[in-house]
This record gives structure tokens, C-alpha cells and sequence, in this order.
């Protein structure tokens, strides 16, 4: 049999394959699955320190249509460092790893100061899917005792205003830790009372503390405040002068 129009046959041919390689990424029938192809995430555990980081390395197929290369990102917990928010988007660009292809898009994720679930977005033309990152509390590892002075005046008014600084080899402590407070005498005796307390540290790693000589007013010599937060201590000694 032979075909009066050989290149209408061709031309047919070429056209339903056009057609249906169009269908393959019709945004109302592409799936998550055959878009993304691959979602890598180099750490999926940060520290709540603002300062951890995860790269996630988005693959998509090589064969995609320009209208698909833009790839956005959203986290619920931390920033992109792109941005500096919790959302970003960038194209996807070819790179070559090991001698193979590939069409990637790449976000670095940075903790927040908060623990908790980072549920991360990700989307091409309304299709997405999500992945999680874990970021933990980085606690303290260190304390330091910061006087306002290092004597106070006794009697009825005397007081004293001091703070603790916690910190950790990792970056920023994450906030909320518990610290200790004792205010005893050469005879390891109990002086005095704390009239402020703070229960946690705040975000810069602080705790405000404000110290009364109240009950024992008539007392003069050597205190010592010893702090400790998760096992971790330091000591000051103040002299208290009439």
C-alpha cells in the first residue's frame, strides 16, 4: 500500500505524539509523584539555634515544559535563607552529578529558635507535596553570673540586680531554659531573697534577677550566688557593706 501524501502521514504521526506528550503535563492530570521526582534534604534534624541549616535539592524531569521550571517553597517553622522568609521560589537549572542531567532547584532551610515540625511545601503550577524537618532545642552547655556591681549597701533597701547569660558551643541557646539561683553566706547559709525570679531564659539567653538582703538586713561580709542550668554552674562572690 502507498500513501499518495507520505509527509501528511508523517505529519500526523508527529502531531498526535506532540498532543500527547502535551497531555503528560496537563495541570490538571500531572501528578506529585511524576513532577517531583526526587526531594533530597541534606539534614532532616536542625537545631532551634537560628542558625542550622538544610539544603533541599528539588529534581524534576528534564523533559518539562518551561511553564513548570518555577519551583516554590514554604516552611512553617524557619526561613529560607534566599529570602529570608518562610517562602521562596527559584527555576530550576541543569546541573550535571556524575555525569548524569539534571533539572534541580536548590533552598537552604534555617532553623528558628523553636522546636518543633518544619512542614515544608513544595510546588510547581498549583501541583505540591510536603516534606518535614525536625529542628530540636539546642540546650545550654554554659552559664556566666553578670552583677550590675560586686558589693551592695546592707540594710532594709539593700539590693542587688545580677543576670545569667546562657550559652551553648552550638550558637544560640534555645529559649526557655531553667536556671537555679543560691544566695548563701561563707557558712553556706541562706541570705537573703530573690524578689525577682524569672522562671526561663529569654531569647538573647538571659535571665533578670533582682536580689534583696531582706530578712537578714543586719548582715555584712561575703555572699556568694552560685547559678546552675542542666548541670552546668558558676559562682560570684559580693560583699555587702554598711
Amino acid at each position: 500500500m502507498k500513501f499518495r501524501y507520505p509527509f501528511l502521514f508523517v505529519f500526523s504521526i508527529l502531531l498526535v505524539y506532540s498532543c500527547y506528550k502535551e497531555s503528560d503535563y496537563d495541570e490538571k492530570e500531572i501528578s506529585a509523584d511524576r513532577l517531583f521526582e526526587k526531594i533530597s534534604i541534606s539534614k532532616d534534624t536542625l537545631l532551634a539555634n537560628d542558625a542550622d541549616e538544610a539544603i533541599l535539592t528539588v529534581r524534576i524531569p528534564l523533559d518539562l515544559k518551561d511553564s513548570y521550571n518555577l519551583v516554590k517553597v514554604k516552611t512553617s517553622h524557619g526561613v529560607f535563607t534566599e529570602t529570608s522568609k518562610n517562602e521562596a521560589e527559584t527555576g530550576a537549572k541543569i546541573i550535571y552529578e556524575n555525569g548524569e542531567q539534571q533539572r534541580v532547584a536548590i533552598f537552604h532551610l534555617k532553623s528558628s529558635l523553636t522546636p518543633g515540625k518544619a512542614k515544608v511545601d513544595f510546588s510547581i503550577n498549583n501541583v505540591s507535596t510536603q516534606k518535614e524537618v525536625t529542628i530540636v532545642e539546642n540546650p545550654a552547655t554554659n552559664i556566666k553570673i553578670i552583677p550590675s556591681a560586686l558589693y551592695m549597701i546592707g540594710g532594709p533597701a539593700g539590693e542587688l540586680s545580677f543576670k545569667t547569660l546562657v550559652g551553648s558551643d552550638k550558637g544560640k541557646v534555645t529559649p526557655g531554659q531553667i536556671v537555679q539561683i543560691w544566695v548563701k553566706d561563707e557558712d553556706n547559709l541562706d541570705k537573703g531573697t530573690l524578689r525577682v525570679r524569672p522562671s526561663r531564659s529569654d531569647a538573647a539567653g538571659e535571665n533578670n534577677f533582682i536580689y534583696s538582703i531582706i530578712p537578714d538586713t543586719s548582715f555584712t561580709g561575703v555572699l556568694i550566688i552560685r547559678a546552675e542550668c542542666l548541670g552546668h554552674m558558676d559562682s560570684l562572690n559580693i560583699v555587702v557593706v554598711k
